[in-house]
């Protein structure tokens, strides 16, 4: 590995720290959800700036009306933040249940208004469902990756059903969003990060048509097909078939 690439490591990682001694604790303790949402966005752009990355967006952004169910493609775990910058109107984000009871990154997710899906067997009374149509129902778009996790392998993976169901039970558009670059910045299952571009691309709310498990699917794949072409991925259930 080269030096400069260790220093730009190192440098990103002091960045990283100094910002979160003053952003952690605010948000981690902090009980309005919108102010913690602004704080956040502004240390990412900061961070972004001083590191670097250049972000650009382009298309529908989630704040401009709503509420929709935002699906991504998921290629690193500044993903998330992403998302965050994305929209200065807080979302509601879907994390990963594992995340809920780490002593870092749980206190810091709920301050700013996650949601956490539970394991299927601690779900059996449809509690996720529940939970995320009450957030629609407020008035509040549902942000997530189908893909559900990361995979070092390049390529848009197969969606899971679960957030197309809960846009045609709640009667909401999913707004598709394509990210470009991120893991180039960020690989999975790597912790040096490289300067880079970030480019986010935001396509055409899709509505549900019908009801029930076809009308889910048919969104499904009309989304997933949006996502595909916004975010330059390789399909690979297309390389699969």
């Amino acid at each position: 590995m080269r030096d400069g690439q260790l220093l730009y490591a190192g440098y990103v990682w002091l960045l990283v720290a100094l910002v979160g001694v003053v952003v952690w604790p605010v948000v981690s303790l902090f009980p309005v959800q919108e102010w913690n949402w602004r704080l956040t966005r502004a240390a990412g752009l900061l961070l972004a700036r001083l590191t670097g990355v250049a972000v650009s967006f382009s298309g529908t952004r989630p704040d401009d009306e709503g509420p929709y169910v935002i699906v991504a493609n998921h290629a690193s775990f500044v993903d998330g933040m992403v998302m965050i910058l994305a929209s200065a109107r807080p979302l509601v984000i879907v994390a990963g249940g594992e995340l809920e009871h780490q002593r870092i990154a749980g206190p810091f997710l709920r301050g700013l208004g996650c949601e956490f899906v539970r394991p299927a067997e601690d779900d059996r009374g449809g509690d996720n469902a529940e939970r995320f149509g009450r957030v629609l129902a407020g008035g509040r778009s549902l942000a997530l990756f189908p893909e559900a996790s990361l995979n070092r392998e390049p390529g848009l993976r197969r969606f899971h059903l679960g957030a197309f169901a809960i846009a045609v039970e709640a009667g909401v558009p999913v707004l598709p969003m394509g990210i470009r670059g991120s893991r180039n910045v960020v690989r999975p299952g790597q912790r040096l990060p490289e300067p880079g571009r970030l480019e986010v691309r935001i396509g055409t709310p899709i509505p549900p048509c019908g009801t029930g498990v076809r009308a889910a699917i048919d969104l499904r794949n009309r989304a997933r097909a949006s996502v595909l072409a916004l975010s330059a991925e390789v399909d690979q259930l297309a390389q699969q078939s």
